[in-house]
């Protein structure tokens, strides 16, 4: 009984508010993402960002900052938009 409560009230219900901690976490896990290549691996966006700011390479700070950016709003987009399709299909809507 407690079973079937919950797969048909309790996470249909949570599922608006799902979405939105999605939405706010998929820019910071980028950022995250970023922080951790700086101080860990050497690679990626992040170490090119550090060592940019090292040869004073501006050019190439403000092309990492626009990229990060970028991905960031292209993720957040797909967590819409896939929000979005999942209330749709059951008759929910988005909690803004």
């Amino acid at each position: 009984m407690m079973l079937q409560e919950l797969r048909l009230v309790s996470v249909p219900a949570s599922l608006p508010y799902v979405f939105a901690a999605t939405r706010l976490t998929v820019p910071r896990a980028i950022l995250g993402v970023m922080i951790a290549e700086w101080l860990a691996t050497g690679t990626g966006l992040g170490n090119l960002l550090n060592q940019s700011r090292g040869f004073l390479d501006y050019g190439m700070i403000w092309t990492v900052a626009a990229v990060s950016v970028i991905l960031s709003v292209v993720r957040y987009q797909i967590v819409v938009f896939t929000e979005r399709r999942v209330l749709a299909a059951r008759g929910m809507t988005t909690v803004e």
